[in-house]
């Protein structure tokens, strides 16, 4: 005959029972307390992806990698974009520019990165070298040392066309290169820029990739190329 009993008359299989249905039931509810709070309090990519790198060691590294002129490693943090040429230029009038632009490179973060998600950004202060501000005092000493090699005749840069005295092909480039030697040679800095750029990134793939805008990639390369999605070679 069943009749009622408390608590305190449970058999002990009975009260066993009772213990580990509540047990069960104040484990999964303290297990959905703790998530509730994690995934209001903590942020999207940690609980998408775990834990993931600071956005600003990704920036650190590429900027270093570019002031070293390791442009194929500095590629490795732009996804499918390119700042590194097929051929780098190793001497003439373009391998002597590209040297003073790599030389010209400094840079600085400002403050911390910035994170929303899955995408981040971080402010940099980049120096490099304009060539805007070059091209006329390099116009103007190119014209004085182009008059020179005229002057003297050298067969060996100049020829004659219709009686008159002309700069061969590598007479020009002669007098370029003399002429970027001794503009660079006087007062480098006088040619270099320094602006702030606003860094975005997306994190892919395991870690922060940096998404160059054409500001950014003219400042790097000198406009030397286009950015572009890497080639299998």
């Amino acid at each position: 005959m069943w009749m009622f009993r408390p608590f305190r008359f449970f058999t002990d299989c009975e009260r066993g029972q009772f213990f580990m249905k509540t047990t069960r039931i104040s484990a999964c509810f303290i297990l959905s307390l703790v998530a509730c709070l994690l995934l209001g309090s903590c942020d999207y990519p940690m609980r998408v992806v775990g834990r993931i790198p600071d956005p600003q060691k990704s920036v650190t590294e590429f900027f270093d990698s570019v002031c070293e002129g390791d442009f194929k490693k500095a590629d490795t943090y732009l996804g499918d974009i390119s700042i590194a040429t097929k051929e780098e230029p190793a001497d003439g009038f373009s391998g002597k520019l590209m040297g003073y632009l790599n030389e010209s490179y400094r840079y600085e973060t400002v403050g911390e990165a910035k994170t929303d998600r899955l995408s981040a950004s971080q402010d940099v202060i980049f120096t490099y070298l304009d060539f805007s501000l070059l091209a006329d005092d390099l116009r103007v000493r190119s014209s004085r040392i182009g008059k020179q090699y005229l002057s003297e005749r050298n067969e060996a840069y100049t020829e004659m066309i219709d009686n008159a005295a002309v700069l061969t092909d590598e007479g020009a480039t002669l007098v370029a290169e003399e002429a970027l030697d001794w503009v660079m040679k006087k007062n480098p800095e006088k040619y270099y820029a320094t602006k702030t750029f606003h860094i975005q990134m997306k994190y892919q793939s395991g870690k922060w990739i940096i998404l160059m805008d054409n500001e950014l990639f003219e400042a790097i390369s000198g406009s030397f190329a286009e950015p572009g999605k890497d080639d299998a070679d």
